[in-house]
Protein backbone atom coordinates (compact mmCIF):
# COMPACT_ATOMS: atom_id res chain seq x y z
CA UNK A 1 0.00 0.00 0.00
CA UNK A 2 2.79 2.34 0.91
CA UNK A 3 4.13 1.56 -2.81
CA UNK A 4 1.52 2.28 -4.49
CA UNK A 5 0.67 5.65 -2.35
CA UNK A 6 4.34 6.81 -3.13
CA UNK A 7 3.72 5.87 -6.93
CA UNK A 8 0.69 7.96 -6.86
CA UNK A 9 2.46 10.68 -5.01
CA UNK A 10 5.02 10.70 -7.59
CA UNK A 11 2.95 11.22 -11.10
CA UNK A 12 0.66 13.49 -10.29
CA UNK A 13 3.04 15.81 -8.02
CA UNK A 14 3.45 19.14 -9.39
CA UNK A 15 7.14 18.40 -9.94
CA UNK A 16 6.26 15.45 -12.68
CA UNK A 17 5.03 18.98 -14.83
CA UNK A 18 6.87 20.89 -16.96
CA UNK A 19 6.71 24.69 -16.20
CA UNK A 20 8.53 27.76 -14.72
CA UNK A 21 12.66 27.10 -14.04
CA UNK A 22 12.91 24.07 -16.50
CA UNK A 23 15.61 24.22 -19.45
CA UNK A 24 15.37 22.32 -22.50
CA UNK A 25 18.62 21.10 -24.61
CA UNK A 26 17.14 20.85 -28.20
CA UNK A 27 18.34 19.46 -31.43
CA UNK A 28 17.38 20.98 -34.78
CA UNK A 29 16.19 18.26 -37.07
CA UNK A 30 15.51 20.95 -39.63
CA UNK A 31 16.76 24.74 -40.22
CA UNK A 32 15.51 26.73 -43.57
CA UNK A 33 15.71 29.90 -44.80
CA UNK A 34 12.57 31.10 -46.76
CA UNK A 35 12.69 33.59 -49.25
CA UNK A 36 11.30 35.28 -52.92
CA UNK A 37 14.59 33.72 -54.36
CA UNK A 38 14.14 29.84 -53.02
CA UNK A 39 14.07 28.02 -49.79
CA UNK A 40 18.29 27.33 -48.45
CA UNK A 41 18.72 24.28 -45.93
CA UNK A 42 21.50 24.51 -43.02
CA UNK A 43 23.01 21.70 -40.60
CA UNK A 44 21.35 21.14 -37.60
CA UNK A 45 22.46 22.28 -34.39
CA UNK A 46 21.88 22.44 -30.80
CA UNK A 47 20.42 24.80 -28.86
CA UNK A 48 18.34 25.20 -25.75
CA UNK A 49 15.54 26.85 -23.88
CA UNK A 50 14.84 28.43 -20.77
CA UNK A 51 10.67 28.48 -19.57
CA UNK A 52 10.56 31.79 -17.04
CA UNK A 53 7.81 33.36 -15.56
CA UNK A 54 5.87 34.80 -18.91
CA UNK A 55 8.39 34.42 -21.37
CA UNK A 56 11.04 31.75 -23.16
CA UNK A 57 14.65 32.63 -22.79
CA UNK A 58 16.30 30.44 -25.90
CA UNK A 59 20.37 30.41 -26.45
CA UNK A 60 22.98 28.63 -28.68
CA UNK A 61 24.41 29.42 -32.29
CA UNK A 62 21.01 28.66 -34.46
CA UNK A 63 18.88 30.65 -31.92
CA UNK A 64 21.65 33.37 -30.95
CA UNK A 65 20.04 34.81 -27.55
CA UNK A 66 16.25 35.94 -28.52
CA UNK A 67 13.30 35.66 -25.91
CA UNK A 68 9.48 34.73 -26.75
CA UNK A 69 6.68 36.44 -24.62
CA UNK A 70 4.39 33.14 -23.75
CA UNK A 71 1.00 34.20 -25.53
CA UNK A 72 -0.23 30.94 -23.32
CA UNK A 73 0.78 28.11 -21.41
CA UNK A 74 -0.30 24.85 -20.19
CA UNK A 75 2.84 22.90 -18.02
CA UNK A 76 0.62 19.52 -17.03
CA UNK A 77 0.51 19.23 -20.98
CA UNK A 78 4.59 20.65 -21.70
CA UNK A 79 2.82 22.98 -23.99
CA UNK A 80 3.28 26.37 -24.86
CA UNK A 81 3.47 29.46 -27.53
CA UNK A 82 5.27 32.98 -28.13
CA UNK A 83 6.25 35.27 -29.59
CA UNK A 84 8.86 37.91 -30.22
CA UNK A 85 8.68 41.19 -32.29
CA UNK A 86 9.90 39.45 -35.58
CA UNK A 87 8.45 35.81 -34.91
CA UNK A 88 6.14 32.86 -33.38
CA UNK A 89 7.13 29.72 -31.28
CA UNK A 90 4.98 27.07 -30.49
CA UNK A 91 6.47 24.01 -27.91
CA UNK A 92 4.25 20.38 -27.51
CA UNK A 93 5.78 17.11 -25.15
CA UNK A 94 9.19 17.50 -27.01
CA UNK A 95 8.45 19.48 -30.27
CA UNK A 96 9.62 23.01 -31.24
CA UNK A 97 8.55 24.90 -34.26
CA UNK A 98 9.68 28.32 -34.58
CA UNK A 99 9.70 30.94 -37.54
CA UNK A 100 11.20 34.55 -37.49
CA UNK A 101 11.74 36.89 -40.10
CA UNK A 102 15.21 38.33 -40.39
CA UNK A 103 14.90 41.74 -42.50
CA UNK A 104 18.55 40.60 -43.85
CA UNK A 105 17.82 39.47 -47.76
CA UNK A 106 14.00 39.51 -46.69
CA UNK A 107 13.74 35.83 -45.23
CA UNK A 108 12.04 33.71 -42.99
CA UNK A 109 13.88 30.96 -41.41
CA UNK A 110 11.70 28.35 -40.06
CA UNK A 111 13.21 25.85 -37.18
CA UNK A 112 12.14 22.24 -36.24
CA UNK A 113 13.59 20.82 -33.13
CA UNK A 114 13.11 18.10 -30.30
CA UNK A 115 13.64 18.74 -27.07
CA UNK A 116 14.45 17.50 -23.74
CA UNK A 117 14.00 18.56 -20.25
CA UNK A 118 17.61 18.99 -18.72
Amino acid sequence: MKKLLLAFALLYSSATYAGVGDVYNCMANNVTTVSEIGNDRYENEAFRFQWKEGEIIFSGSVMGNTQHKLLQSVPSAEAWDGVSSSGRSFYIQGKLALTAYTPKGHKWVVIVATCEKF
